[in-house]
């Protein structure tokens, strides 16, 4: 941490600090935002506009272990999103979110803005159970925008190919009085009615229960309309053709052990994701940017 701190610390700006059960993390303190990042699973925890409460939600029960996943912010997926295709036993989104980052540069950019790289590459350890050689870079921007993006390099002698995500969990004042907009006429997989192939036909989407929705073809931004909070987060990205909404509600929460059983009224999931019909593939030095890129209305 104090070795981060000399090679990589801002004064004033950017601090690495000692989260939780000795979790590195990274304090980023600008004129626009804070925001808190983890070196362990390159995990963006927090990102609080001045003046603003966070538009990022953890899970009060979050695991915050060597070895588990925590749960909110916005983990990274990668090389598979959700269950691996073919082995139940390995870890659900791929193994990135559950290693340590490095850091490779941390920079105060001339608009006030801040930019932090974080940087994986394959080891012995994923090589047995992912056979390709990669380099995974986050870059992560911290102004009055949030910009989030994971690039991915193959650095092996052979293709491959890959899904991946932004899982980025948003802070709500009550689910039932919020509404999301920007998919109005997009199909979706409705992968909670045996993956029926469906269309939205609303204008926009309220949510009231379980809900797990692959939108596919779809480049648009989505709005969320946060009526009590009276604020409005857009939800961009580059680089994806799938958009995912997911809220477990009650049944679902309580299953889930790092999930408090009422939280699923403060927060929804709208994500940023390459798998479905938009499954990357990667030749030799060949590389392939996901963003997701947060911000009030």
């Amino acid at each position: 941490m104090n070795e981060n701190n000399q090679n990589f610390g801002i004064a004033g700006i950017v601090d690495f600090f000692e989260f939780k059960n000795s979790i590195t993390a990274i304090r980023v303190t600008n004129d626009f935002a804070t925001s808190i990042i983890s070196l362990y699973g390159g995990h963006v925890i927090s990102f609080v506009p001045k003046n603003q409460k966070d538009l990022l939600w953890m899970s009060d029960n979050s695991f915050y272990e060597l070895g588990k996943p925590m749960r909110g912010g916005i983990p990274v997926c990668f090389p598979w999103f959700g269950p691996h295709p073919t082995d139940a036993t390995l870890p659900l989104h791929g193994f990135l979110r559950l290693n340590e980052w490095t850091v490779e540069a941390a920079q105060q950019l001339p608009s006030g803005d801040t930019k932090i790289i974080l940087c994986f590459k394959s080891t012995d350890e994923t090589l047995k159970i992912w056979k390709h050689h990669f380099i995974a870079k986050l870059i992560v921007i911290v102004g009055a925008t949030l910009d989030v993006t994971l690039k991915i390099e193959n650095t092996g002698n052979e293709p491959f190919s890959y899904t991946d995500a932004l899982h980025t969990y948003f802070n709500l004042s009550d689910i039932t009085k919020v509404s999301i907009h920007g998919l109005e006429g997009v199909n979706y997989i409705d992968k909670l009615n045996k993956d029926s192939d469906c269309k939205q036909e609303e204008s926009s989407l309220v949510i009231s229960k379980e809900e797990n929705r692959i939108y596919y073809n779809t480049s648009s931004d989505c709005v969320i309309k946060d009526s009590l909070r009276n604020r409005q987060i857009r939800v961009s990205k580059r680089g994806s053709k799938i958009t995912l909404v997911w809220n477990p509600w009650m049944e679902t929460a309580k299953k889930m052990p790092d999930f408090v059983d009422n939280a699923y009224n403060n927060m929804v999931c709208i994500e940023a994701v390459n798998t479905y019909n938009d499954l990357i593939c990667l030749n030799p030095n060949e590389q392939f940017s996901l963003s997701a890129i947060i911000s009030l209305v």
